[in-house]
């Protein structure tokens, strides 16, 4: 296991740097995954608040129903915590796949070329993945609003039936009789 001249050392000490530098990337990728999630849920906080503002300047003119302005605020602003580690994600991805790339191509050659083309075939298929969950997403949004509208609808009109209710006038009337 020992064919180098080099001494036991020179061995130690790179094994111990490698350690090292993962637990040192390890801790500044989990502390930069939880300062981005937090300043995501800080920009979700303010948007629920925008709408929750707007939606109390427009409460009399009718333009959204009040599941809509739920809806907005609960999955909607959801999106903003979910952007944010999305960012993170999309600045370190390519640097640490050129890394792997040229590491790969660097100790196996030509193979290594093959294996980047199947990783590059790979990235095209996932964008086709993600155009239909994008347009799956978008339809589902469309699909929840119309099931809020749906029973705010028929919320609305249970009110009126209740505030129409003939039996309760005509029993209020004649218990004055």
């Amino acid at each position: 296991w020992h064919d180098s001249d080099e001494p036991f050392w020179i061995g130690a000490v790179l094994s111990m740097l490698l350690f090292t530098f993962t637990i040192t990337v390890s801790i500044c990728m989990a502390n930069g995954g939880v300062r981005n999630y937090v300043s995501g849920l800080k920009m979700r906080a303010s948007m629920m608040a925008l709408i929750f503002e707007k939606s109390t300047k427009m409460a009399g003119t009718g333009a959204q129903t009040t599941g809509q302005i739920v809806n907005y605020m609960s999955s909607d602003s959801q999106r903003f915590p979910e952007s944010c580690m999305m960012t993170n994600h999309m600045i370190m991805t390519p640097i640490w796949l050129s890394l792997a790339m040229a590491q790969l191509v660097y100790l196996m050659g030509a193979s290594g070329l093959l294996g980047t083309a199947i990783m590059v075939l790979g990235l095209a298929s996932n964008k086709r993945l993600w155009k239909i969950l994008k347009r799956v997403r978008t339809e589902q949004m469309r699909n929840t609003d119309g099931r809020i509208m749906l029973v705010n609808e028929a919320l609305a009109g249970i009110r009126v039936l209740k505030q129409c209710d003939p039996t309760t006038a005509l029993q209020s009337a004649l218990r004055f009789v």
